[in-house]
Protein backbone atom coordinates (compact mmCIF):
# COMPACT_ATOMS: atom_id res chain seq x y z
CA UNK A 1 0.00 0.00 0.00
CA UNK A 2 2.51 2.57 0.56
CA UNK A 3 4.68 1.65 -2.02
CA UNK A 4 1.58 2.04 -4.24
CA UNK A 5 1.22 5.75 -2.53
CA UNK A 6 4.56 6.40 -3.35
CA UNK A 7 4.20 5.35 -6.94
CA UNK A 8 1.12 7.47 -7.60
CA UNK A 9 2.76 10.17 -5.99
CA UNK A 10 6.45 10.76 -7.65
CA UNK A 11 3.69 10.44 -10.80
CA UNK A 12 2.50 13.73 -9.66
CA UNK A 13 5.47 15.36 -9.32
CA UNK A 14 6.95 14.34 -12.38
CA UNK A 15 4.32 15.18 -14.41
CA UNK A 16 4.12 18.43 -16.72
CA UNK A 17 1.33 20.53 -15.62
CA UNK A 18 2.09 22.72 -12.13
CA UNK A 19 -1.44 22.31 -11.12
CA UNK A 20 -0.92 18.42 -11.04
CA UNK A 21 2.67 19.37 -9.30
CA UNK A 22 0.32 21.21 -6.81
CA UNK A 23 -2.00 18.84 -6.00
CA UNK A 24 0.35 16.11 -5.17
CA UNK A 25 2.25 18.57 -3.29
CA UNK A 26 -0.94 19.38 -1.44
CA UNK A 27 -1.47 15.30 -0.85
CA UNK A 28 1.92 14.10 0.49
CA UNK A 29 1.28 17.30 3.45
CA UNK A 30 -2.30 15.81 4.01
CA UNK A 31 -0.97 11.82 3.97
CA UNK A 32 2.39 13.41 6.37
CA UNK A 33 -0.58 14.72 8.38
CA UNK A 34 -1.96 11.67 8.93
CA UNK A 35 0.58 9.31 9.13
CA UNK A 36 -0.16 7.67 6.10
CA UNK A 37 3.27 7.69 4.94
CA UNK A 38 6.53 5.82 6.69
CA UNK A 39 9.43 7.51 7.14
CA UNK A 40 11.45 5.49 5.23
CA UNK A 41 9.09 6.72 2.40
CA UNK A 42 9.28 10.10 3.37
CA UNK A 43 13.07 10.06 3.18
CA UNK A 44 12.79 8.96 -0.15
CA UNK A 45 10.39 11.32 -1.34
CA UNK A 46 12.56 14.42 -0.36
CA UNK A 47 14.85 14.68 -3.22
CA UNK A 48 11.93 14.80 -5.56
CA UNK A 49 10.31 17.49 -3.23
CA UNK A 50 12.36 20.17 -1.65
CA UNK A 51 13.49 21.32 -5.20
CA UNK A 52 10.67 22.84 -5.34
CA UNK A 53 11.51 25.29 -3.07
CA UNK A 54 13.83 27.16 -5.85
CA UNK A 55 10.51 26.46 -8.39
CA UNK A 56 9.32 30.00 -10.01
CA UNK A 57 5.76 28.89 -9.46
CA UNK A 58 5.10 30.84 -5.61
CA UNK A 59 2.23 28.10 -4.66
CA UNK A 60 4.50 25.29 -5.54
CA UNK A 61 7.06 26.74 -3.09
CA UNK A 62 4.48 27.75 -0.68
CA UNK A 63 3.03 23.95 -0.75
CA UNK A 64 6.96 22.61 -0.04
CA UNK A 65 6.64 24.96 2.96
CA UNK A 66 3.76 23.40 4.22
CA UNK A 67 5.11 19.76 4.25
CA UNK A 68 8.08 20.82 5.56
CA UNK A 69 6.48 22.02 8.81
CA UNK A 70 4.73 19.25 8.90
CA UNK A 71 7.58 17.16 8.86
CA UNK A 72 8.51 19.56 11.23
CA UNK A 73 5.82 18.58 13.89
CA UNK A 74 6.03 15.52 13.81
CA UNK A 75 9.64 14.34 13.68
CA UNK A 76 12.09 14.59 16.34
CA UNK A 77 14.52 16.80 16.30
CA UNK A 78 17.45 14.29 15.55
CA UNK A 79 15.18 13.39 12.18
CA UNK A 80 15.03 16.94 11.28
CA UNK A 81 18.49 17.84 11.46
CA UNK A 82 20.24 13.98 9.92
CA UNK A 83 17.41 13.52 7.28
CA UNK A 84 15.28 16.40 6.54
CA UNK A 85 17.86 19.74 6.56
CA UNK A 86 20.69 17.99 4.88
CA UNK A 87 18.32 18.05 1.86
CA UNK A 88 16.98 21.59 2.22
CA UNK A 89 20.55 23.49 3.58
CA UNK A 90 21.07 23.60 -0.51
CA UNK A 91 18.06 26.20 -0.66
CA UNK A 92 18.49 28.55 2.34
CA UNK A 93 20.55 30.87 3.19
CA UNK A 94 21.24 30.81 6.92
CA UNK A 95 21.61 27.88 9.22
CA UNK A 96 18.12 26.96 10.53
CA UNK A 97 17.58 24.36 13.38
CA UNK A 98 13.59 23.84 13.07
CA UNK A 99 11.25 24.24 9.88
CA UNK A 100 7.58 24.74 11.60
CA UNK A 101 7.94 28.56 10.77
CA UNK A 102 7.08 29.03 7.59
CA UNK A 103 7.61 32.66 7.87
CA UNK A 104 11.09 32.30 8.84
CA UNK A 105 11.85 29.88 6.07
CA UNK A 106 10.21 31.40 3.29
CA UNK A 107 12.61 34.44 4.08
CA UNK A 108 16.03 31.72 4.87
CA UNK A 109 14.91 30.66 1.13
CA UNK A 110 17.61 31.24 -1.63
CA UNK A 111 16.09 33.18 -4.91
CA UNK A 112 14.08 30.81 -7.22
CA UNK A 113 14.43 29.84 -10.79
CA UNK A 114 13.43 32.59 -12.92
CA UNK A 115 10.95 31.88 -14.83
CA UNK A 116 12.11 32.36 -18.46
CA UNK A 117 14.92 30.70 -17.97
CA UNK A 118 13.00 27.84 -16.02
CA UNK A 119 10.72 27.86 -19.10
CA UNK A 120 13.34 27.58 -21.52
CA UNK A 121 14.72 24.62 -20.00
CA UNK A 122 12.20 22.43 -19.89
CA UNK A 123 10.59 23.30 -23.53
CA UNK A 124 14.44 22.18 -25.48
CA UNK A 125 14.82 18.89 -26.65
CA UNK A 126 18.37 18.46 -25.39
CA UNK A 127 17.70 19.11 -21.74
CA UNK A 128 19.74 15.84 -20.73
CA UNK A 129 22.55 17.03 -22.38
CA UNK A 130 22.24 20.70 -21.27
CA UNK A 131 21.73 19.74 -17.35
CA UNK A 132 24.74 17.33 -17.75
CA UNK A 133 26.82 19.43 -18.80
CA UNK A 134 26.37 21.75 -16.61
CA UNK A 135 26.32 19.55 -13.32
CA UNK A 136 29.92 18.50 -15.15
CA UNK A 137 30.70 22.69 -15.19
CA UNK A 138 30.03 22.85 -11.52
CA UNK A 139 32.03 19.73 -10.83
CA UNK A 140 34.97 21.18 -12.27
CA UNK A 141 34.40 24.49 -10.36
CA UNK A 142 34.35 23.01 -7.58
CA UNK A 143 37.38 20.84 -7.86
CA UNK A 144 39.61 24.11 -9.57
CA UNK A 145 42.31 24.98 -7.67
CA UNK A 146 43.65 27.89 -9.83
CA UNK A 147 44.40 29.08 -13.49
CA UNK A 148 46.91 26.08 -13.88
CA UNK A 149 45.05 23.25 -12.88
CA UNK A 150 43.85 20.41 -15.19
CA UNK A 151 40.32 20.58 -14.23
CA UNK A 152 40.38 24.22 -15.05
CA UNK A 153 41.87 23.33 -18.34
CA UNK A 154 39.57 20.38 -18.90
CA UNK A 155 36.24 23.07 -17.96
CA UNK A 156 37.72 25.63 -20.68
CA UNK A 157 38.04 23.37 -22.92
CA UNK A 158 35.36 20.71 -23.05
CA UNK A 159 34.09 20.32 -26.27
CA UNK A 160 30.14 20.54 -26.91
CA UNK A 161 27.74 21.34 -29.82
CA UNK A 162 26.65 23.72 -31.54
CA UNK A 163 23.10 23.98 -30.33
CA UNK A 164 23.98 23.04 -26.91
CA UNK A 165 26.36 26.37 -27.00
CA UNK A 166 23.51 27.76 -28.29
CA UNK A 167 20.89 26.99 -25.66
CA UNK A 168 23.87 27.83 -23.06
CA UNK A 169 24.11 31.39 -24.57
CA UNK A 170 20.52 32.36 -24.61
CA UNK A 171 20.33 31.30 -21.16
CA UNK A 172 22.61 33.77 -19.98
CA UNK A 173 21.59 35.94 -22.17
CA UNK A 174 18.45 35.24 -19.76
CA UNK A 175 20.16 35.40 -16.50
CA UNK A 176 21.88 32.64 -15.80
CA UNK A 177 24.77 32.56 -13.56
CA UNK A 178 26.26 29.92 -11.41
CA UNK A 179 23.62 29.98 -8.41
CA UNK A 180 20.94 29.28 -10.94
CA UNK A 181 22.73 26.32 -12.18
CA UNK A 182 22.99 24.68 -8.88
CA UNK A 183 19.03 24.63 -8.65
CA UNK A 184 18.75 23.38 -11.94
CA UNK A 185 21.33 20.30 -11.78
CA UNK A 186 19.12 19.94 -8.37
CA UNK A 187 15.98 19.61 -10.13
CA UNK A 188 17.62 17.71 -13.34
CA UNK A 189 15.74 14.42 -12.08
CA UNK A 190 12.21 16.14 -12.15
CA UNK A 191 13.00 18.07 -15.47
CA UNK A 192 14.04 14.71 -17.19
CA UNK A 193 10.95 12.93 -16.18
CA UNK A 194 8.76 15.44 -16.80
CA UNK A 195 9.94 16.26 -20.32
CA UNK A 196 9.59 12.17 -20.89
CA UNK A 197 6.16 12.43 -19.44
CA UNK A 198 5.12 15.00 -21.94
CA UNK A 199 7.28 13.09 -24.76
CA UNK A 200 5.08 9.97 -23.84
CA UNK A 201 1.47 12.31 -23.92
CA UNK A 202 2.53 13.86 -27.17
CA UNK A 203 3.13 10.33 -28.79
CA UNK A 204 -0.13 8.91 -27.42
CA UNK A 205 -2.37 12.00 -28.88
CA UNK A 206 -0.64 10.94 -32.62
CA UNK A 207 -2.65 7.73 -32.63
CA UNK A 208 -5.95 8.30 -33.65
CA UNK A 209 -7.43 5.32 -32.68
CA UNK A 210 -6.20 5.29 -29.31
CA UNK A 211 -9.36 4.64 -27.09
CA UNK A 212 -11.33 3.72 -29.83
CA UNK A 213 -12.74 -0.12 -29.78
CA UNK A 214 -13.89 -1.26 -33.09
CA UNK A 215 -16.44 -4.04 -32.73
CA UNK A 216 -16.25 -5.25 -36.05
CA UNK A 217 -12.61 -6.61 -34.80
CA UNK A 218 -13.67 -8.29 -32.09
CA UNK A 219 -15.49 -11.73 -31.65
CA UNK A 220 -18.82 -10.20 -30.28
CA UNK A 221 -22.16 -11.01 -31.48
CA UNK A 222 -24.58 -7.91 -32.22
CA UNK A 223 -27.67 -7.54 -31.58
CA UNK A 224 -30.27 -5.38 -32.21
CA UNK A 225 -33.66 -4.49 -30.38
CA UNK A 226 -36.81 -3.12 -32.01
CA UNK A 227 -37.94 -0.42 -29.53
CA UNK A 228 -40.37 0.99 -31.91
CA UNK A 229 -42.90 -1.77 -31.76
CA UNK A 230 -45.37 -3.17 -29.35
CA UNK A 231 -43.34 -4.85 -26.63
CA UNK A 232 -44.93 -8.41 -26.96
CA UNK A 233 -44.45 -8.46 -30.61
CA UNK A 234 -41.31 -6.58 -30.54
CA UNK A 235 -37.94 -9.51 -30.84
CA UNK A 236 -34.34 -9.60 -30.84
CA UNK A 237 -32.60 -9.98 -33.72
Amino acid sequence: MFINRKLFVLQGLHDYEEFVQLRTLCCICRLCEQDLLEKPAIYELLNDIIPFLAHPNEYLRMATLNILSTLDAKFNVADILCKVMPVVEPYIKERLIRLQNKFVVTASLRPYIPRPIWNYVVNISSVKSLLNFIADKQIYIALDGNSDSMFSTSKKYQPISAQLESCLKHLENLGLDHNIEDKLVRFENIITKMIHFRTSLDAANLNPNLGIIDLLETDVKLHVFDLTSDPKTACVK
